[in-house]
């Protein structure tokens, strides 16, 4: 999961033009209407594709070609369109819905927990009207509106919150509250997380290769160099394209994006130290003299790889 930045005052043409269609049988039905699947369609969902760079809004996979099939993935209602709490009125609403893979709209279902129920919206702030451009132009309805916001809704929206803020992935490949957040902000974070399953195994050993990967061609390049010479490996930058490798994992259509933000932030943790305790249980036992110094030379490896990016950067 990964925050999105979408314009939420440009909903696309053809979307508009259907809303047209549907807005009096919403208006009139209220909380009984039923938005069919049909104007959830593939011009929508390619719309949708464009913000999200093909991937599903909460767990970040790829969604593949959507031209493939009508019922690929699905259109995910923020707040629920139906259901026990349902918010009828954002339907088709734009800031309300993103793409998101069967699984992750399966395990979320019409689950919306709030903070304090009694905060819980059962309707419009102000009444709907017949005139599409009311509908399209009240900021009520946004999410990002404090109409709505101040549900204090428990589960994340990756257009209204920082998501990175929250969430972080450990070492195993498991999303994880982020460290010294506040207990709301935590609650949120695990909510999220349980509510959409986000640590099915399929998602966790995905994650996981990504990182064992990095740390198998790191330790790779370090036993070739020779661990008598871990200087000369550093000096001559060995190590730098795999490093460049995991930087261009922080561009946006990269699938599991904040694993390589996570990796890139807490690289000790997440591959050096796993690199250490590799060469202890496949090469030869090392003192803790051996494993400081071998730490050492990882980290400066980096040290010195970002000293270039850097100097590449200014003009």
């Amino acid at each position: 999961m990964r925050s999105i930045n979408k314009n939420f005052n440009l909903a696309p043409e053809e979307w508009k033009r259907k809303l047209r269609n549907k807005l009096a049988t919403l208006i009139r039905e209220g909380a009984n209407h039923r938005p069919t699947k049909r104007i959830y369609n593939h011009a929508l969902k390619a719309d949708l594709a464009v913000y999200y760079h093909d991937k599903c809004g909460y767990c970040e996979q790829a969604l593949g070609n959507v031209q493939r099939t009508e019922n690929f993935y699905s259109i995910e209602h923020y707040r629920p369109k139906r259901g026990p709490h349902s918010y009828w009125w954002l339907g088709y609403e734009w800031t309300n819905i993103f793409p998101a893979c069967q699984t992750c709209n399966n395990s979320k279902d019409r689950d919306f927990p709030l903070l304090d129920e009694a905060l819980r919206r059962t309707g419009p702030q102000s009444p709907l009207t017949q005139n599409i451009e009311d509908y399209l132009n009240d900021q009520s309805r946004k999410a990002d509106h404090d109409y709505l916001l101040e549900e204090q809704a428990l589960l994340l929206h990756p257009e209204v919150d920082s998501v990175e803020d929250y969430l972080a992935v450990n070492f195993n490949g498991m999303l994880v509250p982020r460290p010294k957040l506040t207990d709301v902000k935590t609650k949120r974070a695990e909510v999220t997380i349980n509510c959409l399953s986000l640590n099915r195994s399929s998602l966790q050993e995905k994650r996981k290769k990504i990182i064992d990967d990095f740390q198998l061609q790191l330790k790779n390049e370090l036993v070739k160099s020779g661990f008598a010479e871990p200087t000369k490996a550093v000096l001559e930058g060995s190590f730098f394209p795999i490093y460049q490798s995991l930087i261009e994992g922080l561009r946006e259509i990269q699938v599991f994006h904040l694993v390589y933000e996570c990796i890139i932030t807490e690289i000790e943790a997440m591959l050096f130290q796993g690199i250490i305790n590799d060469l202890i249980k496949d090469y030869l036992p090392l003192d803790e003299e051996m494993k400081q110094m071998l730490l050492f030379f990882l980290n400066r490896s980096w040290e010195l790889y970002i000293e270039e990016l850097n100097k590449a950067l200014i003009p």
